[in-house]
């Protein structure tokens, strides 16, 4: 197989390049290597032959695999080709970034952002210039196998939340502000020159709240343990629901189901007696039986004790 052609519009870096597909990863060019040696063990072995048809269907496999190498494969470059690759790479790499939008913008859409996102990152020269932008990070790292070495994210500018505070934003941040903004307005009232230098300062008329910094964090530190001890209770009545499951409700017996349950349970009973009596009945004739037997026998005895004494 022979080496991908060297693309033409290297020597140039000026120049647009023709390419309008992506290069093939190392992860898809092993793959298909991988493959070409399986197909070849394959016809080497002996089941190659059970089917006439199979061989020829793997070979043109083969021939197919090769030409996506050929077509799809970075090309390996000479050093000074190499360099005008670094070169309008790095070219590209500014012009897409300034291309951008923001990650702060992307994910709080300000007003405007979507047309700017369509004049800039969705144009058509931006596209190429992507597409242009992965293909020659493909050969120049052509032997990497890092996922994210043709990932244009990593490109994208980040802003700070200070830089773009939105209340309507579309996907909100968290911001928080330390001191709070209500001890910040009362500052000056609490802590300026007329203010009266007290260790508990009550409320003002206007109902704003004037504790000392002492007294708010005592009062956040109850609530931390407060907060500590309900977690702790509630994870040890989960543990006891785990290990004791309550026992679930049967249905609710309405007045049919309890007359039914009823006469079921008479008709057992009335079962039960009828058995017992049979039983009853059964051993009395037994009994009787057992006695005429006796008596039979007994009277066969004196009839036999007679007649031996006659003679």
């Amino acid at each position: 197989m022979t080496a991908p052609a060297v693309p033409s519009h290297l020597a140039d870096p000026a120049a647009k390049a023709p390419r309008t597909e992506r290069y093939l990863t190392k992860t898809q060019r092993d793959e298909i290597h991988q493959d070409i040696r399986s197909a070849d063990a394959f016809l080497n072995s002996n089941q190659s032959h059970l089917r006439p048809q199979v061989p020829n269907d793997v070979r043109r496999q083969i021939i197919n695999l090769n030409r996506m190498l050929q077509k799809g494969s970075p090309p390996e470059l000479a050093r000074g080709d190499l360099d005008n690759a670094v070169k309008r790479r790095d070219q590209l790499q500014e012009r897409i970034s300034g291309a951008l939008l923001s990650s702060e913008e992307m994910r709080k859409n300000p007003p405007g952002a979507v047309g700017k996102f369509q004049r800039q990152e969705g144009s058509s020269r931006c596209k190429a210039d992507i597409l242009e932008w992965k293909n020659l990070q493909e050969i120049i790292h052509r032997d990497s196998d890092d996922p994210d070495k043709c990932n244009v994210e990593l490109l994208r500018r980040f802003r700070t939340p200070s830089d773009l505070n939105m209340q309507d934003a579309q996907i909100e941040g968290k911001m928080f502000s330390i001191p709070s903004q209500k001890y910040m307005a009362n500052y000056e009232q609490t802590f300026g020159p007329s203010a009266v230098h007290d260790e508990r300062l009550v409320e003002d008329e206007s109902g704003d709240d004037h504790r000392t910094i002492e007294e708010l964090r005592e009062e956040l530190r109850r609530t931390i343990e407060e907060a500590g001890a309900k977690l702790r209770a509630f994870v040890s009545e989960e543990k006891v629901k785990a290990h004791n499951p309550e026992p679930k409700p049967g249905p609710e017996w309405t007045d049919e189901m309890r007359a039914a349950a009823s006469k079921r349970t008479q008709e057992q009973h009335a079962k039960r007696r009828k058995a017992e009596k049979r039983a009853e009945a059964e051993s009395s004739r037994g009994d009787v039986a057992d006695l005429v037997k006796q008596q039979l026998g007994a009277d066969d005895e004196e009839e036999d004790g007679g007649e031996t004494a006659k003679e």
